[in-house]
C-alpha cells in the first residue's frame, strides 16, 4: 500500500501524451500553433478534456481562446511551473544526513510535463478571479529570496 505514491496509475497507455520541458520557474502560454506543430490533434480535441500532468499529478491549466468547446487559432494554453529540485533525488540518499541540497537536482535542469486529451474527464482548471483596480494608493512592501549554495 505503501508504494502507491509512486506508481504509474495516471498514464492511460492507449492515448498519447505530449511532453513539454520547462527549465524554470513561471507562467508557460503553448498557442495552438506550437500544439499543431507538435502534432497534437487540434481539431479534434475537446478543450473541456485538456489535462496536464507533472509528477503523476494533474495540473490545473487556463484553456483560452475556446469556441463551442474547442480550440480555435487564438486558443492556447497557460500554467504555472515549478523550477526542478532534488527533492525526488534526495530519496535514495541514505542516512538523511547525506542528503544533498534539494533546491537543484542532480540529474536535469528541465520539469517535464505531460499534456494529452483525457476522455470523459473535466481537466482541472485555474480558477479566475475578476480583478477591480481601486483608486487607493499602493502599500510600499518589498519582498527578496537570497539563496547561497556551495
Amino acid at each position: 500500500m505503501g508504494q502507491e505514491l509512486y506508481t504509474n496509475d495516471w498514464i492511460r497507455y492507449e492515448q498519447p501524451y505530449f511532453k513539454i520541458t520547462v527549465k524554470q520557474e513561471g507562467v508557460y502560454r503553448i498557442s495552438v500553433d506550437q500544439l499543431r506543430k507538435a502534432g497534437f490533434p487540434v481539431a479534434s480535441a475537446p478543450a473541456e478534456q485538456l489535462s496536464l500532468f507533472y509528477r503523476g499529478e494533474e495540473v490545473a491549466v487556463r484553456v483560452a481562446g475556446v469556441t463551442n468547446g474547442k480550440l480555435t487559432e487564438s486558443s492556447y494554453v497557460e500554467f504555472f511551473s515549478q523550477a526542478n529540485t532534488g527533492v525526488q533525488d534526495s530519496l535514495v540518499y541514505r542516512p538523511y544526513s547525506a542528503r544533498p541540497p534539494t533546491t537543484v537536482s542532480l540529474y536535469s535542469d528541465e520539469n517535464a510535463y505531460f499534456l494529452t486529451i483525457v476522455p470523459n474527464h473535466k481537466g482541472k482548471r485555474i480558477e479566475e478571479i475578476g480583478y477591480q483596480a481601486s483608486a487607493a494608493a499602493p502599500e510600499a512592501f518589498h519582498l527578496e529570496r537570497e539563496v547561497k549554495q556551495y
